[in-house]
């Protein structure tokens, strides 16, 4: 009885495989287009609303007067009632795009204008090394597959 060299799972897993490396080239293509936007503050829900809890050094945040504990009401007169539409109004804006926020600092209500920047590089370091480590396991899965194709849970890796 002859042995097949090639089975169709092999060809099939073969195939996806490429087909999800494409993807993924695609998909780390795009993301070195795209400039994602960053206020420079980190907004968490707490008791007394929506406030910064970590602000960036020489970030937006700092530039435009924005405090620790300072508590967002609205954006660009827009109310803010979780920590989710922050995220979701800035990218609407965009990076490099001006907003207007209305804060509360320990009772007053005042507006600071902020120009939403670009995510720090360091943002973009961690993406890289995370690519290529994803780039790695996969180099590793292809080494496994072709030179233990025929163990059982080589297809699985």
């Amino acid at each position: 009885m002859a042995r097949k060299i090639f089975s169709f799972k092999y060809i099939v897993t073969v195939l996806l495989t490429v087909g999800i490396l494409v993807l993924g080239g695609l998909n780390v293509q795009q993301k070195r287009r795209y400039i994602p936007p960053d206020d420079g503050a980190s907004w968490v829900q707490g008791p007394k609303g929506i406030e910064a809890r970590l602000i960036l050094a020489d970030g937006p945040a700092v530039k435009a007067g924005i405090l620790r504990g300072d508590v967002v009401r609205a954006i660009n007169g827009r109310p803010i009632q979780n920590d989710r539409q922050v995220t979701q109004i800035l990218y609407e804006l965009g990076a490099w795009s001006k907003a207007t926020y209305t804060l509360e600092r320990r009772g007053p209500v005042f507006d600071v204008e902020v120009v939403v920047g670009p995510q720090p590089e360091r943002v973009l370091r961690q993406q890289t090394y995370l690519e290529i480590i994803g780039l790695l396991y996969f180099l590793v899965g292809i080494f496994v597959l072709l030179k233990r194709s025929r163990a059982p849970h080589a297809l699985h890796f």
